[in-house]
C-alpha cells in the first residue's frame, strides 16, 4: 500500500476492527502510521514492523525493524516473538521517531542520489556502461544502484522522501551541498573546494581509519553493464560522492551510526562514498577532473540540474510531479536493461549490502 493512503485505508477499515486487536504497519515511514493510527479505538494496540529488504528476497537472516506506537511491553514482546518466525534480523527501536530518523539518513539519501543520477543521465543522453566516466568498480555500482532504485515503484521512493518530516531537511541539506561545489568548481575556487570536501571527510570518516572499507575496487570490478574495458576508464569528479560528507558534515550527523536501518542499497551508496574518500589517489583524481575536464564538467551540470528539479518536488509534497518524472527517468531504460541490472545488483548486495560498519 502507498504510505500516502494509510489514512484512508484506515478510516475504511476502522469500524471492522476487532476488540483488543494488534494492528501493524508494514510501512517504510512511521508518521503518517501514527498520525493514522490515532483514529482506532483504545482498546486496540498499535505497532510498526519495516523489511528492510525488497519484495521476493528470502526472509532469513534479513533486518527487520520493529517499533511500539500503542501498544504494552507485554504485547509488544508477544508480537516480536511471532514475527520471528520470519527467520529475520530484529533490529527493535524505542519509537517511531527514531525510525524516522534514521531511514532519513540512509534510506531517503540514497533514493534521492540514485534518482538524481538516472535523470542526469537521461539529459545527457547515454547509458553509463556506454560512457568511460563511469566504468570500473565504482561506476558499476552507480549504475546498479540507480536502475535498481528506478525499477521499483514511484510511491516507494517518494514515501520515503516526501512523507517522512525528517527526511526533507536531509534532501534540501544534500542539495545545496551539490550546488555548493559545483560553484565553486564553475567559479574556479579549488583551494575552496579541497578545504570544504577535506574538512568533511576529516569529521565523516576520523573514526573509521582502522576499519577496512566497505567495498573492494577488484571485486566490484567484476561487476559490468556494458562491454569498455576497465583500463579505458577515464576520471570523474564523483560531486554526487563528494557532496555526501559535506552534507554529513553541514549537518553533524555520523552516516555509520543510522546505519542500523539502513538497507543493502542505502549501505552500496556508503561504501562507494568512503571508496572515494579514503582513497588518496581516487579523491586526488577527482579533484584534479573537477576542475580540469570540461567533459564532466556537462555531466555535472546535469546532475545538478536534475538535484534541483527533484528536490523542488520533494520540498512541494509534489507527489503526483514526482511520480510522472519518476517515470520518464525510468522509461529511459529499457526493460532489458533494468532486468540485467537487477541482476547485478542483487549479486553485488550479496556480497556487500550486509558487511558489518563496525
Amino acid at each position: 500500500m502507498e504510505v500516502e493512503n494509510v489514512g484512508s485505508a484506515v478510516k475504511y477499515n476502522r469500524t471492522s476492527t476487532k476488540q483488543g486487536a494488534v494492528v501493524v504497519s508494514a510501512l517504510s515511514v512511521m508518521t503518517p502510521a501514527v498520525q493514522a493510527f490515532d483514529s482506532l479505538p483504545e482498546d486496540v494496540q498499535t505497532m510498526g514492523v519495516h523489511t528492510l529488504y525488497r519484495p521476493g528476497v528470502p526472509t532469513q537472516g534479513q533486518a527487520m525493524a520493529t517499533v511500539p506506537f500503542r501498544i504494552s511491553p507485554d504485547v509488544y514482546q508477544q508480537m516480536k516473538v511471532l514475527v520471528d518466525i520470519f527467520g529475520c534480523k530484529i533490529i527493535p527501536l524505542g519509537s517511531y521517531e527514531e525510525h524516522d530518523n534514521k531511514t532519513a539518513d540512509t534510506q531517503a539519501t540514497a533514493h534521492f542520489k540514485a534518482i538524481s543520477r538516472g535523470t542526469a543521465w537521461k539529459y545527457c543522453g547515454f547509458f553509463p556502461w556506454q560512457n568511460t566516466a563511469y566504468i570500473g568498480g565504482i561506476g558499476n555500482m552507480k549504475a546498479s544502484s540507480t536502475i535498481r532504485v528506478l525499477s521499483g515503484k514511484p510511491h516507494v521512493s517518494g514515501g520515503i522522501m516526501m512523507l517522512n518530516p525528517r527526511a526533507k531537511d536531509q534532501i534540501d541539506a544534500y542539495t545545496t551541498a551539490v550546488f555548493d561545489l559545483f560553484t565553486l568548481m564553475i567559479t574556479g575556487q579549488e583551494a575552496k573546494f579541497r578545504e570544504t570536501v577535506d574538512e568533511a571527510i576529516e569529521y565523516v570518516f576520523r573514526q573509521r581509519q582502522k576499519n577496512p572499507l566497505l567495498l573492494d575496487d577488484k571485486v566490484m570490478g567484476e561487476y559490468s553493464l556494458g562491454n569498455i574495458p576497465a583500463n579505458e576508464r577515464t576520471p570523474n569528479s564523483e560531486l554526487s560522492n563528494l557532496a555526501e560528507p559535506v552534507m554529513y558534515f553541514r549537518l553533524k550527523k555520523n552516516p555509520f551510526e543510522t546505519q542500523l536501518c539502513g538497507t543493502p542499497i542505502s549501505r552500496i551508496e556508503l561504501g562507494k562514498m568512503e571508496y572515494i574518500c579514503r582513497t588518496p589517489e581516487l579523491k586526488e583524481e577527482a579533484f584534479q577532473a573537477a576542475f580540469n575536464d570540461l567533459t564532466i564538467r556537462e555531466h555535472d551540470l546535469q546532475f545538478v540540474r536534475a538535484v534541483l528539479e527533484w528536490n523542488t518536488l520533494v520540498q512541494n509534497g509534489d507527489s503526483e510531479g514526482f511520480k510522472q518524472k519518476f517515470k520518464e527517468t525510468k522509461a529511459f531504460f529499457s526493460d532489458e536493461q533494468i532486468a540485467e541490472a537487477n541482476r547485478v545488483a542483487t549479486d553485488i548486495i550479496k556480497r556487500f549490502g550486509y558487511a558489518p560498519l563496525f
